[in-house]
């Protein structure tokens, strides 16, 4: 991934650069903030890492790097000696990572920012793909929904969660038994879904095999856990529907946002 460091401290900005570029990325420094922000308007990076101090808020950065996305997502993360989390994401941050670096939590958050940024890429830079139930939006406009909630995330400190549903053998079911057949399952697991998620959630046909649920502002805290495994109980049932065929395999995972960390998943298979 493309990355731009934005800090004055340059002993923390090397040990960063230096880790970072260890594990592939394409890193670019650059202490002064006017700079990282021509720099910014001129060419994409994936993340922009960046220590606000001495601002008294992270907010003075994030409003003008945010101002210039358009197409592109960039993931935004705060550098610091005290991380406040609620205030990150108020900032319009997607995640933190606190001074001096804990070299897991460094690898962990790039991870998130890499589901983020790839996930982000397939809904703006592949092709559409259209849905057949009239309860699930198609990919272009389903990446309009998810913008706007990491948008009222960053701005408003708004909770969402991503609730991905993938059918995993897809491919191998098309091989067998033709494409036909494999569209077919896929349009029956599509008309599936969508009976079963609330109107106050959005559904999503984000891939040929995936869909992608979005839960906004929970009532209370166990609700996208309570999601997760209320769709997993459905989908086994579905599943049932095979018995002695080939049956199709799920895997469900629970993003939280902005942040895209990964809470549970489940793997629905024989």
């Amino acid at each position: 991934m493309k990355i731009l460091i934005v800090d004055r401290d340059r002993l923390a900005s090397q040990l960063l650069q230096n880790r970072l570029e260890s594990e592939g990325h394409q890193v670019t420094v650059e202490p002064v903030r006017k700079a990282a922000f021509e720099l910014f308007e001129q060419q994409p990076f994936d993340i922009v890492a960046f220590d606000p101090a001495p601002l008294p808020s992270a907010r003075q950065v994030t409003l003008p790097l945010r101002w210039e996305q358009r197409v592109d997502y960039p993931y935004l993360i705060q550098l610091g000696h005290e991380i406040d989390p609620v205030e990150v994401v108020r900032c319009g941050l997607n995640d933190a990572i606190a001074k001096p670096f804990d070299w897991k939590e460094v690898v962990d958050k790039m991870a998130n920012a890499k589901r983020l940024t790839d996930y982000m890429n397939r809904l703006t830079r592949t092709s559409e793909v259209k849905s057949v139930s009239e309860f699930v939006f198609g990919k272009r406009t389903f990446c309009k929904l998810v913008l706007s909630a990491l948008d009222r995330a960053c701005r408003y400190g708004e909770q969402g969660f991503l609730l991905i549903i993938r059918l995993e053998n897809l491919d191998f079911i098309s091989q067998r038994h033709g494409e036909a057949k494999a569209m077919q399952m896929l349009g029956e697991v599509e008309n599936y879904l969508g009976k079963l998620h609330r109107l106050s959630d959005f559904l999503g046909h984000t891939e040929t095999s995936e869909y992608t649920l979005l839960l906004l502002r929970p009532a209370v805290d166990t609700e996208p856990q309570d999601a997760l495994e209320r769709f997993s109980i459905a989908l086994r049932e579905f599943q049932a529907r095979y018995q002695g065929r080939d049956t199709p395999h799920f895997t469900i995972e629970l993003w939280e946002l902005p942040s895209a960390r990964v809470i549970n998943q489940n793997h629905l298979t024989d």
